[in-house]
């Protein structure tokens, strides 16, 4: 994953956890936060508008 703060990016190796992020993503799920490869991962609301949009966050917050 690689963005405006990161040009960079960073990686998660775990295959068990790339596929629950990918389901919580599709689905409009929140996920974690789970701590792997040095980062805390987690799925959630975007903003706080309480619309349905979905964000991945390598942070955990």
């Amino acid at each position: 994953m690689k963005g405006s703060t990161s040009s960079t990016g960073i990686t998660l190796t775990n295959s068990t956890l790339v596929i629950a992020i990918a389901n919580a993503l599709h689905t409009n799920a929140s996920y974690g936060p789970v701590s792997s490869d040095g980062y805390s991962w987690a799925v959630g609301i975007c903003g706080s508008s309480g619309s349905n949009s979905y964000e991945l966050t390598a942070t955990g917050t």
